[in-house]
């Protein structure tokens, strides 16, 4: 347990660029954690919500939105599951 007593996570990145329904198309990193598959972490994720880090747009670097999954068109894998990055 950590120190808020909240059960430790893994930590498993990917890489992934995002389509909303506005049209916006996102490139950052998710954490699917113990899932295999991003496909995985989408269905079996029960939270509304998607934490999208390190995020790139054409004006800012390394910010952090978190997306509500009904506004989701796509998720495309932009890397390698096991890849060094």
């Amino acid at each position: 347990m950590s120190r808020k007593g909240l059960p430790k996570t893994k930590v498993v990145e990917r890489i992934v660029s995002i389509k909303t329904v506005d049209g916006a198309i996102i490139r950052g990193k998710i954490n699917i954690g113990e899932r295999n598959r991003i496909s995985d972490f989408f269905l079996t994720n029960k939270t509304p919500f998607v934490l999208v880090y390190d995020m790139q747009d054409q004006i800012n670097l390394n910010k952090v939105l978190i997306i509500n999954k009904q506004h989701i068109v796509w998720v495309e894998p932009e890397d390698t599951p096991g890849q060094d990055e």
